[in-house]
C-alpha cells in the first residue's frame, strides 16, 4: 500500500484508480496528464468534466504539501457543487483520514493544502495566490472575473490553469481565445474537444431522442460542444452579451412593495420552460448606472413543472410585489394557465396575448433595435417597450424633467383621426351601393371626382 500511495504522489491515473477507487477514461485522462500550463477543455453535456476537475484538484492538493486550489464558476452554486464532488472523492476509504476539515467553502488535507470554493467576484478573487486555478463553465464567466483570477497563479512556481466550458459567446472572449491558441499549438497552451459522446454513460437512444427534437443550434452547442453560427438565432451571442448587466435582483422576501410595471408569462409546453420576468423602475440602491432607469427585477423558470405548481409559486413570491400590468400568453397551451393565474392572482387583472409568427417577427425587430443602443435599453426587451418607456417617462417627472407629452398627444391624434378616416370609408362604400340612399363619390365626364347625394 505504501508503494501505491507513493506512486500515486507522481501518476494522476494511479492516485485515481488506487486511491479514490474512480478510474478516468482516455479523455479525462488525457487531460489529467497534460503538461501545459492552460488547458483548455471545450466540453459537452454529461462528458465527465466535474469528475476530471474534481480529481485533478484533489491530486494537486495530495501530492505537494501546502497546496492552494481554487476553483470558480459562472455562479456561487456551480463552485460548491464542484467542491462537493471533490469532498465525495475524498471521502474514498484510502483518503478519508487524510481531510482534516470539509466545510462549504473549502476542503483541507492534513498535509496543508486546500481545495477552496469562492463565488465569481473580483473582490472574492482579487489578492489570493493559488498554484491550481480551475474555471468551470468559462464561457459564462465575466472577463473582469476572469482578470482577477488569471493573476492569482503568477507568484507560484509550476501553477497551471485548467478552463472547461460548453462553447457560448464570442469568439473574442477569453475561453474561445484560449481555446484557438491551444488548437494552434501555442506554447503553454493545449485545448481539447469533448463531445456528450465521448462520455461511455450517455444513453446512444436517449441521445437520438433529445436530437430529434432539438434545434440543429442547440444540439451542435451543447452534445457536439461547438461553436455555432447565428444563422439559427434571433440574437447574435455577442449582441446578448453586450445587452446586459450583472446586478443582484431583489429578494422577493423583503422587495417591500417594489413596483413593477409589466409581469409577462410564457407557458412552456414538452421541452420548453414555463418563465416569467416583470421589469420596474430602478431605485439607488440596486446598483445600477444613473441612466438606468427600468430594468428587469423578476425572473424565474422552471423546466417539466405543473402549470399549478408554477403558478402558486409566482403568486406567493408576486404578493411582495406592486403588479401594474401583466400579460399572459394565450398560444397553444396558453389559455387553461392564464385562467388559473387569473383568478389565483386575486385583484389583478391578466392580459391575454396572442401572437403570430409575423408579429413576433416584428417584435424581434423592434428588440434588436433597443438592444443595440446598449444595456440600459436592453432590460425592455421581450415585449416590455412600451412599458419602460412609460417607466422611464413617469420617473423623468419624479426628477423634475419636462415629459415629452406632445408626441403621445401626437401619437393619439393620428390614430383617432385614421379610425375615424377608416369608418367613413367603410360608409361611403356601403352607401354607394345602387338603390341604397347616401352619399359616394362619382366622376364627370371630364374624369373629375365630386361628391353627389341621391335618395334610394
Amino acid at each position: 500500500m505504501t508503494e501505491a500511495i507513493a506512486a500515486a504522489r507522481h501518476d494522476v491515473a494511479v492516485f485515481a484508480r488506487e486511491l479514490v477507487g474512480e478510474a478516468l477514461w482516455p479523455h479525462q485522462l488525457a487531460v489529467a496528464l497534460s503538461m501545459a500550463r492552460v488547458r483548455v477543455v471545450c466540453s459537452g453535456r454529461q462528458a465527465g468534466k466535474s469528475r476530471t476537475l474534481a480529481v485533478l484538484a484533489l491530486w494537486e492538493a495530495f501530492r505537494r504539501p501546502g497546496v492552494v486550489v481554487l476553483l470558480v464558476s459562472a455562479g456561487g452554486d456551480a463552485s460548491q457543487d464542484l467542491l462537493a464532488e471533490v469532498a465525495r472523492l475524498a471521502g474514498a476509504p484510502l483518503l478519508a483520514g487524510s481531510v482534516v476539515d470539509e466545510g462549504k467553502a473549502q476542503v483541507v488535507l492534513s498535509n496543508g493544502s486546500a481545495v477552496r470554493s469562492v463565488p465569481a467576484s473580483t473582490r472574492q478573487i482579487r489578492g489570493k495566490v493559488v498554484d491550481l486555478l480551475v474555471v468551470d463553465e468559462a464561457a459564462f464567466v465575466d472577463e473582469d472575473v476572469w482578470q482577477a483570477a488569471r493573476y492569482t497563479v503568477l507568484a507560484r512556481p509550476g501553477s497551471r490553469v485548467v478552463l472547461t466550458s460548453t462553447p457560448f459567446g464570442r469568439k473574442d472572449r477569453f475561453f474561445a481565445v484560449a481555446y484557438r491558441a491551444g488548437e494552434r499549438g501555442e506554447e503553454g497552451y493545449e485545448s481539447f474537444h469533448w463531445p456528450s459522446t465521448v462520455s461511455p454513460l450517455v444513453d446512444d437512444e436517449l441521445l437520438a431522442m433529445w436530437r430529434s427534437t432539438s434545434t440543429e443550434r442547440e444540439y451542435r452547442s451543447e452534445v457536439l460542444a461547438e461553436w455555432t453560427d447565428e444563422s439559427g438565432a434571433y440574437f447574435r451571442s455577442d449582441e446578448l452579451v453586450a445587452a446586459t448587466f450583472d446586478y443582484p435582483l431583489p429578494d422577493s422576501a423583503n422587495a417591500d412593495g417594489r413596483v413593477l410595471e409589466a409581469v409577462g408569462f410564457d407557458w412552456g409546453f414538452a421541452r420548453d420552460a414555463s418563465a416569467v420576468v416583470g421589469i420596474g423602475p430602478v431605485v439607488e440602491a440596486d446598483g445600477l448606472p444613473e441612466h438606468v432607469e427600468a430594468a428587469v427585477l423578476y425572473v424565474d423558470e422552471a423546466f417539466g413543472s405543473p402549470y399549478g405548481a408554477f403558478i402558486e409559486r409566482q403568486a406567493g413570491r408576486l404578493e411582495a410585489f406592486r403588479l401594474r400590468r401583466v400579460v399572459s400568453e394565450l398560444n397553444g397551451v396558453g389559455q387553461m394557465p392564464t385562467q388559473t393565474l387569473e383568478r389565483r392572482l386575486r385583484g389583478c387583472r391578466v392580459e391575454g396575448l396572442s401572437t403570430t409568427a409575423r408579429g413576433q417577427g416584428g417584435r424581434v425587430r423592434s428588440v434588436e433595435d433597443v438592444a443595440r443602443t446598449g444595456p440600459a435599453r436592453s432590460a425592455a426587451a421581450s415585449g416590455f417597450v412600451a412599458a419602460v418607456e412609460r417607466v422611464g417617462r413617469s420617473r423623468r417627472r419624479r426628477r423634475g424633467r419636462r415629459a415629452s407629452a406632445c408626441r403621445n398627444v401626437r401619437g393619439t391624434t393620428t390614430w383617432r383621426w385614421r379610425r375615424i378616416w377608416r369608418r367613413r370609408r367603410c360608409v361611403e362604400r356601403s352607401r354607394s351601393a345602387v338603390g341604397f340612399g347616401g352619399c359616394g363619390r362619382v366622376e364627370d365626364s371630364d374624369g373629375r371626382s365630386r361628391e353627389r347625394r341621391w335618395r334610394s
